[in-house]
């Protein structure tokens, strides 16, 4: 990298870290081959593209707010690689330990023999943790993020959500990742 190029990183970066949104848009801007590049490296595992780019944007955040524009031994470019790369190795592991989800299919659920999950005491049990899980949700996230978080997890993509609620994908984006923090940090742990 060249020192005019390296000097204008680190103005930028001096500029993000004080909290100028222009100089964090262009740092995302001039990463982004390489957080595109380091997404495809570790795909393989991953439960969507979604998840895998939030996890990454999240990481490359982290690595802006961290990094020392002052000390000279390492390039922000090699720091957020290794922020981001750390991250997304972290991910693979922890989506390597969650199984698979089942289809709620009634047919699927029969075929594996899942008598039990058909009687009906099981599925108003089933009903009333989703209506807490939405309860807990609702209170988590502000109005905008419910609405985002509810498209993202009926399956809608960044692009189709940002269509759908005529808002950028970027917004999407940052609604995404902040449900996602939110709600692992205010949701009831599992029973």
């Amino acid at each position: 990298m060249s020192i005019d190029r390296e000097d204008n990183t680190q103005e930028l970066l001096r500029a993000a870290q004080s909290g100028n949104e222009a100089a964090q848009d262009a740092l995302f801007r001039q990463y982004a081959p390489l957080i595109e590049s380091l997404c495809r490296q570790y795909a393989v595992g991953a439960p969507s593209e979604e998840e895998l780019h939030s996890e990454a944007l999240y990481a490359f955040w982290n690595a802006i707010c961290r990094f020392d524009p002052e000390q000279a031994e390492v390039t922000f470019g090699l720091f957020a690689k290794i922020c981001v790369g750390n991250r997304l190795i972290d991910c693979q592991r922890k989506w390597k330990r969650i199984p698979p989800l089942l289809s709620l299919d009634s047919k699927e659920l029969t075929a594996l023999g899942a008598d039990e999950s058909t009687h009906p005491a099981h599925r108003v049990l089933e009903q009333e943790q989703y209506l807490a899980l939405r309860r807990h949700m609702k209170e988590a996230l502000s109005e905008g993020e419910c609405r985002v978080w509810e498209l993202f997890i009926e399956g809608q993509t960044v692009a189709e959500i940002a269509e759908h609620l005529k808002i950028s994908k970027k917004s999407v984006e940052n609604a995404i990742f902040r449900a996602r923090q939110k709600l692992r940090k205010n949701l009831p742990p599992r029973a």
